[in-house]
């Protein structure tokens, strides 16, 4: 055993040294330092999405000419999914992705196929978070402002974006018709040219006019109202008929019956349905009933009604919803302002549609309050029975009594200055599940009026406080904000 041990070891260290002696016909070749150096420099970027740019010049290790190198930036999206953001050795670009945190990745390639790479963390901010949309013409044009105070942004400082739509899609033609915050990641543009989604952050146009129909769209582009319906879709009224959206695409359009229906430019939300619609041709209310291009119909009210949603006889001048409720199912009454087909005749209906056989919670003659024949722009609260209206001057308050079936005396809460004309007024009102749910601290408790003065051609946006139940607006604005353009539409839009 131990010969044999022994002659086994001197064949081991004979073999070892043969190794260390042969380096055999093979060429060895020293690998040059080829890498990027990090030491002491930033590797995690904050940037506001589509507005700041990242820039990152890398430091790369490498003894040849680094003029060969070429270089790629990937930033990556989730598993398997990135953009290319650059082939050349530096950065210098914006992020146009939603807020979030990303992983960028830098790749170094020499002529020989030596690889450098190195990882960067970016994180993407919003920079247009939550606030009050601002749609003005501004020649021949669409834009948007966005206004951010701290009277209904707690904590925020006095802020406004400019220009927002324009200044990252160029300008968007028409007069504003219709802005609406839809869903946490959308908003709606509409004017008298075209219509587009654009992303809440940051304002990036998401979908044109062609790509927001499933297949071919209306003939003709007249967009006149707009509205977020039941289960996050949206309702389209353009040139007097309804589409309905599933998905944010609309995918049909409503049909009625033998009568046809020409539809007021205005949505009202309606629990277990899409929404409704004012057949002005008709003079009645129409559902638009879920996942369906059908529409709905009332049944007749009984006899002692004060009105009948299947024939009301009047042409319709605005509805909302407002405060009060069905109690089962929950679903909001609905104030609409009437006129007279000839005459003078004005009249404020707050509407049951839950049950429609007595849908008449109140039927108002309203003919003779001050200048209602002149009211342009209509209002009401949704935490308390206030009432509002506009003409181009003045804006009026009232209370509305819906047991007594009457309102108090309406009495002026703004006069807009010599030279200017309101153009548009708004209360901030938050738009919930199924269009319903008050889902602001402060809903009803501002207004925002617009105004336009033609001889300096400057807008200005005034910002009241109200009184939920009188209505009341305080005389004295909180902030006033100069706009660029003739504002046709103003919404809040969330975070």
């Amino acid at each position: 055993m131990k010969i044999t041990n022994i002659f086994f070891f001197l064949i081991a260290v004979l073999f070892a040294g043969s190794c260390l002696k042969d380096k055999g016909n093979y060429n060895y070749k020293v690998l040059p330092d080829f890498l990027v150096d990090t030491s002491g420099t930033q590797t995690r970027f904050e940037v506001y999405q589509s507005k700041d740019k990242i820039t990152i010049r890398p430091s790369i290790v490498y003894k040849g000419n680094q003029d060969e190198l070429k270089g790629l930036w990937r930033l990556y999206v989730s598993a398997g999914v990135f953009d290319t953001l650059s082939r050349k050795t530096a950065i210098d670009t914006i992020i146009s992705r939603p807020p979030g945190t990303y992983t960028l990745e830098f790749e170094a390639l020499a002529p020989s196929g030596l690889k450098a790479l190195m990882q960067y963390t970016v994180v993407v901010l919003s920079p247009i978070s939550s606030g009050w949309m601002v749609a003005y013409e501004k020649g021949g044009n669409t834009d948007v402002d966005i206004i951010r105070a701290p009277e209904f942004i707690p904590g925020v400082r006095d802020t406004v974006y400019r220009a927002a739509y324009s200044v990252i899609n160029g300008p968007m033609p028409g007069k504003p018709v219709s802005i609406f915050y839809t869903s946490a990641n959308l908003a709606h543009i509409f004017t008298s040219a075209t219509g587009v989604t654009v992303q809440n952050t940051d304002f990036r146009r998401a979908q044109s006019w062609s790509q927001l129909f499933f297949g071919t769209g209306p003939e003709s582009v007249k967009p006149e109202g707009f509205y977020p319906g039941s289960f996050n879709s949206a309702i389209l009224i353009n040139k007097g008929e309804v589409y309905w959206s599933d998905n944010n695409l609309f995918v049909g359009k409503i049909t009625a019956d033998v009568n046809g229906y020409e539809a007021a430019p205005f949505i009202y939300p309606q629990y277990g349905k899409q929404g409704g619609f004012y057949d002005q041709k008709n003079m009645r209310f129409l559902t638009i009933e879920q996942q369906s291009s059908k529409a709905g119909f009332y049944p007749n009210a009984d006899a002692s009604a004060k009105f009948n949603l299947n024939n009301v006889g009047k042409n319709l001048l605005w509805i909302e919803r407002g405060f009060g409720q069905n109690a089962n199912p929950v679903d909001v009454y609905k104030y609409a302002f009437f006129k007279d087909v000839s005459g003078p005749g004005r009249y404020l209906y707050v509407i049951n549609t839950q049950t429609p056989a007595r849908p008449d919670i109140a039927a108002i003659d309203i003919s003779a309050i001050p200048e209602i024949i002149d009211a342009r722009f209509f209002e009401v609260g949704n935490l308390g029975p206030a009432g509002f209206y506009s003409t181009s001057a003045s804006v009026y308050f009232f209370q509305i009594d819906a047991t007594g079936n009457k309102i108090s005396t309406p009495m002026k809460g703004f006069q807009a200055p010599a030279g200017e004309e309101i153009t548009s007024m708004r209360l901030l009102k938050g738009i919930g599940t199924f269009g319903v749910n008050a889902v602001l601290t402060d809903d009803s408790k501002y207004m925002f009026v617009a105004t336009w003065n033609e001889q300096s051609q400057s807008g200005k946006v005034y910002l009241m406080s109200v009184n939920v139940t009188s209505g009341a607006i305080n005389p004295a604005p909180l902030r006033i904000w100069t706009v660029a353009g003739k504002i046709g539409d103003m919404q809040y839009k969330r975070s």
